[in-house]
């Protein structure tokens, strides 16, 4: 079936992925046009590449997580349930059995799961949702260990199951938080956390930073994904795949990288190409008085 719709054969997929010595692409999406748009890149790529039998194929979202809520962006209701209910409608159609995309096997990814507020998501969605991201980041190392190793013994039948290593802010003695920081992700924290939780896959900071669009004002610290790999083998997932060159996505597979999220690509190049089309058609859309009028207020 081209919906992966349990944890333990979304599980088999990647750990055949491990193996292959590749690393696999997350598709985020916030809108149909993006979906639809993974789907047919898939296939073309499957084609091209001339792959036989059925292609993995990773499609994922947000939903409250605050720095960015792709499902309440879903749709033009602004609302998460609603979201998840037009995402789900579109990768049912588009993947279904008798379709166009039936070589396709899809796994459907929560990213950065929010502890209480999204639990109601894959709680209910436990058919569609085989993968998630339990993002517990914003607590204390301590913590974040604590509550992610809970939602392994609860839930690893269900889904693949990351966990993202590392603290979000700096805390004093009494748990309080205080400033937010960016650190490196220390190898033996990433090793700990590994073998206490008992994720599947583990998201570091490796220099990276999501929604970048100047690629040379980050640095991927490939010294710390290859000790990482050393330590936990390949089995760690990459955010912020925007700040990294050609030759960086190239190697990520032999250093350690099974999993990398892409989005901001999915969006920024559209978005270029319309911008591009607009302005060439500007004389089109706007009469030539309102086009001087906004030229005048630059």
């Amino acid at each position: 079936m081209p919906i992966i719709r349990n944890g333990e054969k979304a599980r088999e997929i990647i750990d055949k992925v491990k193996k292959t010595g590749n690393s696999l692409p997350c598709f985020c999406t916030e809108n149909i046009m993006t979906t639809e748009a993974i789907f047919m890149g898939a296939k073309k790529f499957k084609e091209a590449q001339n792959i036989k039998g059925q292609l993995p194929l990773i499609i994922a979202f947000t939903a409250s997580y605050e720095q960015r809520q792709q499902l309440k962006n879903y749709s033009g209701l602004s609302d998460f349930k609603e979201g998840l209910l037009a995402v789900r409608d579109d990768i049912e159609r588009i993947a279904r059995d008798e379709g166009q995309f039936s070589d396709i096997n899809v796994i459907v990814h929560l990213d950065h799961a929010q502890p209480s507020d999204d639990d109601w998501m894959f709680k209910e969605n436990k058919d569609f949702i085989s993968s998630i991201m339990y993002d517990c980041s914003c607590y204390s190392l301590n913590d974040n260990i604590k509550m992610v190793k809970d939602f392994v013994k609860k839930h690893k039948k269900d889904f693949v199951i990351e966990g993202c290593v590392g603290e979000i802010y700096n805390y004093v003695v009494s748990n309080e938080k205080l400033e937010v920081k960016d650190i490196i992700t220390e190898v033996d924290d990433v090793e700990s956390y590994f073998k206490e939780t008992g994720v599947d896959l583990v998201v570091a900071n490796l220099g990276t930073e999501h929604r970048r669009t100047e690629s040379a004002l980050k640095r991927y610290r490939r010294d710390v994904a290859q000790k990482i790999r050393d330590k936990i083998g390949r089995q760690i997932v990459l955010h912020g795949a925007s700040s990294l060159s050609c030759t960086e996505s190239k190697n990520l597979p032999q250093d350690g990288i099974v999993k990398v999220n892409i989005w901001t690509i999915l969006e920024v190049n559209p978005a270029r190409i319309m911008a591009g089309e607009i302005i060439k058609n500007i004389d089109k859309i706007l009469l030539k008085e309102s086009i001087e009028k906004l030229v005048n207020e630059r």
